[in-house]
């Protein structure tokens, strides 16, 4: 696939509804793209929204299309995206290419043609009008003392920026944008030697904890961030090599602060303390500390918590025989077998990891989660070990367990190459079901199986799935793709808003087609006569099908 191939029903299959296609579409149509470029097979936008401007990048990687919205949504395919494709789709794509690849600028070239004295005006001048700029040439000398204080002294004013609210309150939706400066701010940090590092991540794992008390972080953006802060955090106190009287304190102060933990983020100070040590001694006292803890917790919640950290101490100070036992009771008594598996894997022995998970997966009371994850750990094996008789016969597990498109054709092609596919595949075929076994039968080219379970009223599907259906039949099945699209129709204008007519509409797009394929204009126009006729009091209606 092309970035000229794109069609419509590739805005469809992205769109992560038909709400959002619709949307995406009211957005390209007004005009909410503010910039857009391409560039081999990348495509980038800026695009006006509801309460910024936000970044697209739409690309072809290996044949498929990918795309990112740096934008709040938490799907997928937003209404962004949707919105840039439709202006790619749209009768000036070529011009644009055209354009675009002509007018390309190489600035590294161009820049190296330019007298050293020419550069620094250049970068001066960038210093003067912009801090980010400003920050991330400072840092890049930081051999120089002076240097990281001036650094430093521009993150934490940058820090204390990004938290800076008119009435003390980050929102829902300006918390996404808090926390993108700040991972950029953290970023920055990350360039800088251990002491430096550490002190800023100290202020800015604080500052944003101290910022949750006046946020919505209902997504739990911010909260993850100062996960990940802390984690780094110790990362940093790590590589400082600090004495051992240094790290006692430090692990002290920090497992304090977790039992004090008020927003659930023990995963940070958790993070945070293991990372700490840096001597043997500092090892034992933290293994002493939490066994001392574990016996106090015994029947509290946290005293799970403390076991796994001591599970992960011993892991880090080479206690191979404890944490052998604290893997193998694990694994005994909470189910959780893959740990084991991988401590002898990583050992080398690779026939005794296979073997404890073959015989666990036999157990039929295990946790579905425990048991995926052992599948996926020996279609690894067997698929590096070329075994693919042992490959299909775990793949075929898994997919009984949880059929899937995907996993049916990774399958298709195992047994293909044994020569067994004949068999398996009615055996596959009984154990998928509903959506799955749709999209199944559409792999296969098998379009009359898909369209009578699509049509069964005993089972409701998307209409992005019967859609699929629907082209799939279009060209050889006409009548039966009718059948699927005029339903379709009604149910989006059943929905009485325009939304809902706006996606109507793109449906009946579809009809219209049909209708022309077949020579039937006159069907086409009785069915748009009698929509127009039966919704006359629906303006918003007249507006959208007026265009068809």
């Amino acid at each position: 696939m092309r970035l000229e191939d794109i069609s419509e029903e590739d805005i469809r299959d992205i769109a992560d509804s038909s709400t959002i296609l619709a949307r995406g579409l009211d957005y390209y149509e007004r005009g909410q793209i503010a910039s857009m470029s391409i560039e081999g097979e990348k495509i980038r936008a800026r695009v006006n929204g509801s309460y910024g401007t936000y970044n697209v990048e739409i690309a072809i990687e290996d044949g498929t299309l990918q795309a990112d919205c740096d934008c709040p949504y938490d799907g997928y395919g937003c209404k962004h995206i949707v919105a840039v494709l439709y202006k790619w789709i749209s009768g000036s794509k070529y011009i644009d290419v055209k354009k675009s690849r002509k007018g390309k600028l190489d600035i590294e070239k161009e820049l190296g043609k330019l007298s050293k004295d020419t550069l620094v005006s250049i970068l001066v001048d960038l210093i003067n009008n912009y801090e980010d700029s400003k920050r991330d040439v400072v840092l890049r000398l930081s051999g120089n003392p002076d240097a990281i204080d001036a650094g430093k002294e521009i993150i934490i004013s940058q820090i204390r920026d990004a938290f800076y609210t008119r009435d003390d309150f980050i929102d829902y939706r300006a918390v996404f944008g808090v926390v993108k400066k700040l991972e950029e701010i953290k970023d920055k940090t990350l360039t800088l030697p251990p002491d430096a590092r550490s002190s800023l991540l100290r202020f800015l794992a604080k500052g944003s904890y101290d910022a949750i008390e006046y946020t919505d972080d209902s997504s739990g953006e911010l909260g993850g961030f100062i996960v990940d802060c802390l984690t780094d955090l110790g990362k940093s106190i790590h590589e400082q090599k600090l004495s051992f009287e240094d790290n006692k304190k430090l692990i002290m102060e920090n497992l304090e602060l977790l039992d004090n933990e008020e927003y659930g983020l023990e995963e940070g100070y958790t993070n945070l303390v293991i990372e700490i040590p840096s001597t043997e001694q500092g090892y034992a006292f933290l293994i002493d500390e939490l066994k001392s803890r574990m016996e106090k917790k015994k029947e509290s919640y946290e005293w799970e918590m403390y076991r796994e950290m001591l599970t992960e101490a011993y892991r880090r100070a080479g206690n191979e025989k404890e944490y052998l036992a604290m893997l193998e009771e694990d694994a005994s008594e909470e189910g959780d077998h893959l740990p084991l598996v991988l401590f002898w894997k990583e050992k080398g022995e690779i026939k005794k990891a296979i073997s404890i998970a073959e015989e666990t997966i036999k157990n039929k009371s295990m946790a579905d989660f425990d048991k995926i994850e052992l599948l996926v750990f020996l279609e690894e094996i067997y698929r590096t070990n070329r075994d693919y008789e042992d490959l299909l016969r775990i793949s075929t597990i898994y997919f009984k367990d949880h059929p899937t498109l995907k996993k049916y054709m990774e399958i298709k092609g195992i047994s293909e190459e044994l020569g067994s596919w004949d068999s398996v595949k009615p055996m596959l075929l009984e154990s998928a079901e509903g959506t799955e076994l749709v999209k199944i039968y559409l792999f296969e080219k098998e379009h009359d199986k898909a369209y009578r379970m699509v049509m069964s009223k005993n089972e409701r599907y998307s209409d992005r799935l019967r859609n699929k259906v629907a082209l799939a039949l279009m060209k050889e099945h006409p009548e039966k793709a009718l059948k699927i699209y005029l339903p379709i129709v009604q149910e989006f204008i059943d929905g009485a808003k325009r939304d809902s007519y706006r996606v109507a509409a793109l449906y009946a797009k579809r009809v219209k087609e049909i209708y022309s394929a077949q020579g039937k204009e006159e069907g086409w126009n009785r069915y748009i006569e009698g929509i127009r006729r039966v919704n006359k009091r629906r303006p918003a209606l007249i507006d959208e099908f007026g265009r068809l």
